[in-house]
């Protein structure tokens, strides 16, 4: 890739265009597009019959024609992701439909659990929770749990799309150890041929769904659906999660069993293989009630530095309204390795426990920019995160 300064480089499309004038965190009015404009006749490109939608069929990104010339072409195709896995099917969503499979624990592993249009088959866990009254992900790194304002519990999934379950099926098999994917996802379309065969050969039954999107790994998370403000804005999921006995202020028990609750989505991290990257790229998504912007800045039409103040006025659902800004984020409470309880951290003489409780949090880098000051983007860096709103 070319080294280029992207700075604070804004990119929006659609995904925040649905999102009206409710929205809690909007994008400046003037924001220079010179750097990644996306134009309506390439936008229309993305949905069946070329055409904008509601609802509208979308196509995923050609992942094996993936052009890395410039880090907006990377933007592009994780916008398009998103909308492509956020598309209805059935009675659900593409994310979650017959095209992927649910992620689930299996012993000390992972499983591939086939997803189905018409049956609820999800199953979401807290933060590093581990295999026991529920089979979930969970979601790795640390043990902390966050609760938001109107304290739900955060619930993660994670699925993945039929090309990366079917090549790493045959991976660990050794089916594709004399062939050039031996050890990383497909990024060709010669790549992608040899995974075709592989399900040809060894599952005759199967239709690979959009197969062009090469592999895709999905990592979802949620709060309950009764405690957002409005429903209507928000993608909703019926899931099993985990039930806790809230009675303690500062210790909740995990019951060996689950409770079915209606979960919104507050965000989507979609991974993918693309052409001329032999590790995964990603791109984030968030909703835009989550939290308030860190101070920011952003090039106008004008070609001037505009910078934008921290505001947390107006209702979030993991910040209080005018909330402080306090730069360092403290985890209340945590998982429990041994019993899997929700437990409060301890206090800083040790002698007692915090209660359990929400958590004040920031967008820290709101457009996934460089922030300012930094090196920056270069070949070390191959394709970097993009945080954008849903």
């Amino acid at each position: 890739m070319k080294k280029k300064l992207i700075g604070s480089m804004l990119f929006s499309i659609s995904l925040t265009l649905m999102a009206d004038v409710w929205a809690k965190t909007t994008i400046p009015g003037n924001a220079s597009k010179e750097d990644c404009d996306l134009t309506t006749r390439e936008l229309n490109s993305w949905f069946q019959y070329n055409e904008v939608t509601k609802k509208g069929r979308v196509d995923p990104a050609n992942s094996y024609k993936f052009d890395d010339e410039t880090l907006c072409n990377f933007y592009k195709w994780g916008a398009q992701m998103f909308l492509w896995v956020t598309n209805p099917v059935g009675n659900s969503f593409v994310f979650d439909g017959p095209g992927f499979f649910d992620v689930v624990h299996s012993g000390n592993g992972f499983s591939f659990q086939k997803n189905s249009s018409t049956i609820q088959n999800n199953s979401f866990g807290v933060r590093n929770l581990s295999p026991g009254p529920i089979d979930s992900t969970g979601q790795a790194g640390g043990g902390g749990v966050l609760l938001s304002q109107e304290d739900s519990l955060t619930y993660y999934g994670m699925s993945v799309n039929n090309i990366f379950a079917y090549y790493l099926t045959g991976q660990k098999k050794g089916n594709f150890d004399v062939s050039p994917i031996a050890f990383n996802f497909p990024t060709t379309f010669e790549g992608l041929e040899e995974v075709s065969q592989y399900v040809k050969r060894y599952f005759p039954s199967v239709h690979l769904r959009d197969k062009e999107a090469l592999a895709i790994e999905i990592k979802t998370s949620w709060v309950d659906a009764m405690t957002v403000d409005d429903i209507s804005r928000y993608l909703i999921i019926t899931a099993n999660v985990p039930f806790y006995n809230r009675e303690k202020p500062e210790i909740w028990p995990l019951y060996n069993f689950t409770v079915t609750k209606e979960l919104a989505l507050v965000g989507l991290h979609v991974v993918g293989s693309v052409n001329g990257h032999p590790e995964l790229v990603w791109s984030t998504f968030e909703h835009v009630n989550n939290a308030p912007d860190n101070s920011y800045t952003y090039t106008n039409t004008m070609n001037k530095t505009v910078s934008v103040a921290y505001d947390s006025s107006g209702d979030w659902t993991f910040m209080e309204t005018g909330g402080e800004n306090k730069g360092i984020i403290f985890e209340f409470q945590s998982i429990d390795k041994e019993t899997q309880y929700i437990i409060g951290k301890e206090t800083n003489d040790g002698k007692n426990r915090h209660n359990i409780q929400n958590v004040d949090l920031v967008r820290l880098d709101p457009w996934g920019g460089l922030p300012n000051g930094s090196r920056s983007v270069g070949e070390e860096d191959r394709i970097s995160n993009a945080t954008q709103l849903i």
